[in-house]
C-alpha cells in the first residue's frame, strides 16, 4: 500500500492510476489525515454504466431552475467542510 498526498496526487494521477491498474492501493493524504483510498474495482464488482435515458438533443432542451432567492454556493460548501 502507498501513501499519497493530495498536491502529488493531482500532479501524477495518470502516474497513480496506473498503479491502481496494476492491484496497488493507494492512501490520499490531507497533511498527515489519510482522506481517501484509491482501490483497483473487480471485475463484475458494484460498478455500473447505464445508458442516457433522453437522447442528447432533448436534453440540451431542459431549462434551468430558477431560484427564488440568491444562493451563495461557496458559503454552503464552506459550511458543508466545516462540519466534516
Amino acid at each position: 500500500m502507498k501513501t499519497v498526498e493530495v498536491s502529488d496526487l493531482m500532479t501524477k494521477l495518470r502516474a497513480y492510476l496506473r498503479d491502481v491498474r496494476q492491484g496497488e492501493v493507494i492512501v490520499v493524504l490531507d497533511g498527515m489525515t489519510p482522506v481517501a483510498r484509491l482501490t483497483p474495482v473487480e471485475s463484475g464488482g458494484d460498478v455500473f454504466i447505464s445508458e442516457p435515458t433522453r437522447p442528447l438533443p432533448q436534453l440540451k432542451e431542459l431549462r434551468p431552475v430558477r431560484l427564488r432567492e440568491k444562493v451563495d454556493l461557496v458559503e454552503i460548501l464552506r459550511e458543508s467542510r466545516d462540519v466534516r
